[in-house]
């Protein structure tokens, strides 16, 4: 048996970062069975349910060393893990993993990151050396890549790959629908799916977004559907934007707590989705479901030019009438919009795969050095 053990952004009821583990874990159960995975979450109880894999305290050291020790192969990712703009302590704990994981020679992976921002020179010094020391590095944007170059990373394989959750499908239409429909949401009406989290700099940008919804229903007789993909706060968010509208009667707020394939599936009814959340745009993204995006960070607008869809402008500066313009533009080309998304979501479920085929080759190589040592 193989012990794989994944480090990532797990346990904080994140949809985004959730999805990246369901997709990893989906794939490995799928294409092997002499694996065995644990998880370093911050509720491992939770993620134990929902994945059916083991799972230990993330900040248990003890626990921590010893799972390490234990393991065969250490996967770091997905998601933008090694960066300083959350804060220092959060990149020295994943570079703590990632270093313990070569100590102890395990093959350690850094599966599908995102690189960055790393503003501190210290920082991007540790970076360097800890990313130098690992087998295989896959990144889910160029940006990332050209970070690593920057940064002086040369040593391991490093491909640019695509987030995993792109090797998702989601619930069915009837699945979804009916999921809805218990959360006590109509879908006999088209609607726009709203995602949006807490942002420092954003002054007035709840209130240009109750603006645009109260637009989208005015103009397009369109329901708003907010979906929070990390609870509570974005909950919160979802409700303020709401309180604000003078149509609240036609927005809804998803109350219960949703897997990644059943939010893919809702998504893929929606007529729209507006989001500053990425993995909400990635997951319309793999349902074709043509979107606007809010750009805090460089990693959002990066996957709106390679989806080819517009974007809403940097979240400081939005512009309530440009945002409806690029509603008007949508809808006019709105068949071609889905064929071009098709066509897009095909070629980044193979770029995908590649993550998985560089993670297959680590596991033969741990088998193959089992089988020499006797």
């Amino acid at each position: 048996m193989i012990n794989i053990l994944i480090s990532g952004y797990l346990g904080f009821r994140n949809s985004g970062d959730e999805s990246i583990l369901y997709a990893i874990q989906k794939n490995i159960k799928e294409n092997r069975s002499d694996v065995h995975i644990t998880a370093l979450s911050k509720r491992p109880e939770e993620t134990i349910q929902n994945y059916k894999i083991n799972a230990i305290p993330a900040f248990n050291p003890f626990k921590v060393i010893k799972e390490i020790h234990r393991s065969d192969i250490l996967l770091s990712g997905g998601g933008t893990l090694l960066q300083d703009g959350t804060s220092t302590r959060s990149l020295l704990y994943y570079l703590s993993v990632i270093t313990l994981g070569k100590m102890m020679r395990k093959k350690v992976m850094l599966y599908a990151n995102g690189i960055g921002p790393l503003t501190n020179r210290i920082n991007r010094r540790l970076v360097k050396w800890v990313a130098n020391g690992v087998e295989v590095i896959t990144l889910r944007e160029e940006i990332s890549f050209k970070e690593l170059t920057q940064l002086g990373v040369s040593k391991p394989r490093i491909e640019v790959a695509a987030d995993p959750v792109f090797t998702l499908d989601g619930v069915s239409k009837e699945e979804a629908a009916r999921i809805l429909r218990d959360d006590d949401i109509s879908t006999d009406q088209p609607f726009v799916v709203v995602s949006f989290r807490e942002w420092k700099d954003c002054k007035g940008l709840y209130k240009k977004m109750a603006d645009i919804c109260d637009t989208l229903i005015k103009k397009y007789q369109y329901n708003i559907l907010f979906i929070p993909m990390q609870r509570p706060s974005d909950i919160h968010v979802a409700n303020r934007i709401k309180e604000m509208m003078r149509h609240q009667q036609r927005a809804f707020v998803l109350k219960r707590k949703y897997t990644p394939d059943e939010i893919i599936g809702m998504i893929g009814l929606a007529q729209l989705v507006m989001s500053m959340r990425l993995h909400t745009l990635l997951y319309a993204g793999i349902k074709n479901v043509p979107m606007i995006g809010f750009v805090y960070d460089p990693k959002v607008q990066y996957y709106l030019d390679i989806l080819k869809m517009p974007t809403a402008g940097d979240i400081r500066s939005i512009d309530v009438e440009y945002v409806m313009k690029q509603v008007d533009d949508l809808n006019k080309k709105y068949e071609t919009k889905v064929e071009e998304l098709s066509n897009i979501s095909r070629e980044l479920y193979v770029l995908a795969d590649k993550n998985d085929k560089h993670l297959t080759d680590l596991i033969e190589q741990v088998k193959a050095g089992r089988k020499y040592n006797g």
